[in-house]
């Protein structure tokens, strides 16, 4: 790489080269859709030259790691999967900054013997209150616990065209098929008058589709970061079942008042798949009505996060940094 002073220090946010847009990317790629059309210079940075993410928006500005354009003072924002290119630009004359999408990943992909410190990371940005505390409680990091937007022109609630459906993510659930086996043994009629439909690859118009349609989003992910998908199905009054991911400790509320979902320890689908017996067996009768607190709930929790909610957090964060 070649290295310029600048007057303005560029923000550089590292994608992986995902085959999908999935909700990580998503965050990062508008994150700097933010900040580029607030007029400050913001890029997504991919290490695969002329790579861009299907589905991503076409007016996102996209810079490649071996072109050059990066300079003495710029910013990058690293996620948590790239210790090897935290790493590699220890010791360049970048501010240095980490963006953990996935709790898991943290400590998964890092040798035993180092930690953020040792790269250089100056601050760290998140939007999962779990992995707020935990990167402070373990590295003493500052952290920045920024808004996160669901997109309300694709997640709505229409009570109009809800049928028996429940939808889930299969390459985020290993546990989906001894689940499904597990119901179908209990009583068949779960799976011959519920239909159940895997949304992996399919582009999020079709996705947030099935989400506004089905009655249940079942998430039996093991490890997420901010658990983004059940809260956009919150948003389109479609009723959470499974486990908190860990990430979701306190989005993802099992009991009492604010009850918002149907919550099992994460891991346990035997007695996930015994708490949903009565919400099958009423979705089956066509009478949710005690189920309505849950809908009602979970709409309420994912309401503020707005794309403007999303967009004043990251400028205030930025120009913060900027003008600081």
């Amino acid at each position: 790489m070649i290295y310029n002073f600048m007057p303005t220090p560029s923000i550089n946010y590292f994608c992986p080269e995902s085959a999908g847009f999935s909700g990580g990317v998503r965050r990062l790629y508008r994150h700097v859709a933010i900040l580029a059309r607030n007029g400050l210079p913001a890029f997504i940075m991919h290490s695969q030259d002329g790579f861009r993410v299907n589905g991503s928006p076409l007016d996102v500005p996209v810079r490649y790691v071996n072109s050059g354009q990066l300079s003495s003072g710029d910013i990058v924002v690293i996620p948590e999967i790239f210790p090897d290119i935290m790493a590699g630009m220890a010791k360049l004359p970048l501010r240095r900054f980490a963006i953990p999408l996935n709790w898991s990943s943290i400590y998964g992909k890092m040798a035993v013997d180092v930690d953020w410190r040792d790269y250089g990371i100056e601050r760290v940005l998140a939007v999962c209150p779990f992995i707020a505390e935990s990167v402070s409680w373990a590295m003493g990091l500052p952290v920045h616990l920024l808004d996160f937007a669901i997109n309300p022109s694709l997640y709505y609630y229409e009570p109009e065209r809800k049928r028996p459906l429940v939808v889930y993510i299969k390459k985020k659930g290993s546990l989906v098929g001894p689940m499904l086996s597990m119901l179908r043994s209990r009583n068949p009629d779960f799976l011959s008058k519920i239909e159940w439909r895997s949304l992996d690859g399919v582009s999020e118009t079709d996705y947030a589709a099935a989400i506004r349609e089905a009655r249940i989003f079942l998430n039996l992910s093991l490890a997420e970061g901010l658990v983004n998908s059940c809260i956009e199905a919150m948003r389109a009054g479609t009723i959470v079942a499974g486990f908190d991911s860990v990430g979701g400790q306190g989005t993802l509320v099992g009991e009492g008042e604010g009850r918002n979902c149907v919550l099992a320890e994460t891991g346990d689908y035997f007695r996930l798949g015994k708490q949903l017996e009565p919400l099958l067996a009423d979705i089956i009768a066509g009478n949710l009505s005690r189920w309505n607190i849950l809908i009602r709930n979970g709409r309420r929790f994912a309401a503020p996060h707005t794309p403007e909610a999303e967009e004043k957090s990251v400028l205030e964060f930025w120009r913060g940094i900027l003008e600081g």
